[in-house]
């Protein structure tokens, strides 16, 4: 039985787009694009749909900026294996995407500065 798994699928990919743009030496580049690439698009369909199915689609939207943005400034944070950082990614993203909704109503309330005072103690 033949195994499917995202690097090779990312390999056929790279190595398809390569011939079809006469880059033969760029392969190994296009088809560790494409692995990252397929990927992302396999992690966000699964992410999204245990958002969508716990009804807190805008919370890890929201979330996911965030973390993109802190993950670009920091230089990435990356696991050993393509399937841990599935699980924990889409752990993670839920588990706080779920609190952020259950808290919602609890920070909402919050004085400003006490939000602003939170907000400094995050950048120190």
């Amino acid at each position: 039985m033949n195994e499917v798994s995202i690097h090779k699928i990312g390999q056929a990919l790279g190595t398809y787009v390569a011939k079809k743009v006469s880059r033969a030496d760029q392969t190994e580049v296009l088809s560790f694009g494409a692995e990252i690439l397929v990927g992302s698009i396999i992690k966000l369909c699964i992410l999204f749909s245990f958002a969508f199915i716990m009804d807190i689609t805008v919370e890890i939207a929201i979330l996911l900026i965030v973390t993109g943005i802190i993950r670009t400034l920091s230089g990435g944070a990356h696991c050993s294996a393509y399937y841990r950082c599935l699980a924990t990614s889409v752990f993670i993203l839920t588990v706080l995407g779920y609190s952020v909704k259950v808290n919602y109503t609890f920070i909402r309330q919050l004085h400003p500065a006490v939000l602003l005072g939170i907000l400094v103690l995050t950048f120190c």
